[in-house]
C-alpha cells in the first residue's frame, strides 16, 4: 500500500491504518520522520484499546526499561572498578590453544555476589594444564565468554603449577 493510501486510510477511521501510519512516523518510514506525533496516535490508539498498539507500547517499556537497567549496571561496575582499583587492561588476552599448548584461564576465587565476578589467572598451558601463570583478573562470566572488568595482581598461589611442573621434570628427567 502507498504511503498515500495509508494516509487516507488512516483519516478515515481505519485503526490499522492509523498504526501503521504511527509506526512510519515514528521510523520516518515514507513519511518526514515525527516520533512524537507517532507516539501521540500510539496512545490514541491504546485509548481507544486496540491491541497492536497496546502490545507494542508494552515492548517499548520494556525495552526502555531494559536500557535502564543496563545503564545502572554499567554505572555500577564502573564504580566498582574504581573503588576496588582494578587496573585497567587495553587489550583481551588470548584464551586459544592449538595441539594442547597456549593460554587460558583457571581456577576462580573472591566471588562477589554484587557483581557476580570472581577473580581467575591467566596461564600458559600445556597438555591444556596450567604451568606459568601470566596475569590474573576479575571476569564475570558471560553467555558466550568473559566480561573483564580489570586486572588484580597474581597470587603467590598462583605460582603451584608451575612448581608442580619444575619438580616433575626434576623427578622424571632424574630417573632416566
Amino acid at each position: 500500500m502507498s504511503t498515500r493510501e495509508l494516509i487516507s486510510r488512516a483519516q478515515s477511521g481505519n485503526m490499522q491504518a492509523r498504526f501503521e501510519l504511527s509506526i512510519a512516523l515514528i521510523k520516518g518510514k515514507g513519511v518526514k520522520k515525527d516520533a512524537e506525533r507517532g507516539m501521540t496516535m500510539i496512545h490514541q490508539l491504546i485509548e481507544e484499546n486496540y491491541e497492536p498498539a497496546m502490545i507494542l507500547f508494552e515492548e517499548l517499556e520494556d525495552h526502555k526499561r531494559a536500557e535502564q537497567l543496563k545503564r545502572q549496571n554499567e554505572t555500577y561496575l564502573d564504580t566498582y572498578i574504581r573503588e576496588n582499583h582494578l587496573t585497567p587492561i587495553k587489550n583481551l588476552p588470548s584464551l586459544t590453544t592449538l595441539n594442547s599448548m597456549g593460554f587460558g584461564l583457571r581456577g576462580k576465587s573472591k566471588f562477589d555476589l554484587s557483581t557476580q565476578s570472581y577473580e581467575t589467572t591467566h596461564y600458559f598451558l600445556m597438555l591444556f594444564l596450567p604451568v606459568i601463570p601470566t596475569a590474573r583478573y576479575r571476569v564475570i562470566r558471560a553467555h558466550r565468554g568473559y566480561q573483564f572488568l580489570g586486572k588484580v595482581p597474581l597470587e603467590i598461589s598462583d605460582w603451584i603449577p608451575l612448581f608442580f611442573w619444575i619438580f616433575g621434570v626434576l623427578i622424571f628427567g632424574g630417573l632416566h
